[in-house]
């Protein structure tokens, strides 16, 4: 599945993922077994919390530099999740995902 994300510069980037779909359990929204997910390539930066805030990430990173190697992450659908991500930082341009 691919995901066309325009950046406001003169052309589009494209984001892979693979989707893999199961079957709806007795819960449908279990973390343990969501009827969705989808694979991709991330890797990390360095995102700190918001000042006065334990568990809440700052508005912005503190640097869009990749601080790892790219790593296979799994997404969860937002209701199968503690933690709740609505978007992620794009950094670079992302290669095919090709797993």
């Amino acid at each position: 599945m691919l995901f066309e994300i325009d950046r406001g510069e003169t052309r589009d980037i494209i984001i892979e993922f693979k989707v893999i779909r199961r079957g709806v359990d007795e819960i449908p929204f279990s973390s343990k077994n969501p009827p969705v997910v989808r694979k991709t390539r991330m890797q990390k930066i360095v995102w700190s919390l918001e000042d006065g805030c334990e568990t809440v990430c700052a508005k912005i990173p503190e640097s869009t530099e990749p601080i790892g190697r790219k790593e296979e992450n799994v997404l969860y659908p937002y209701g199968c999740a503690t933690l709740r991500m609505t978007e992620l930082p794009l950094i670079g341009d992302p290669e095919p995902y090709n797993q």
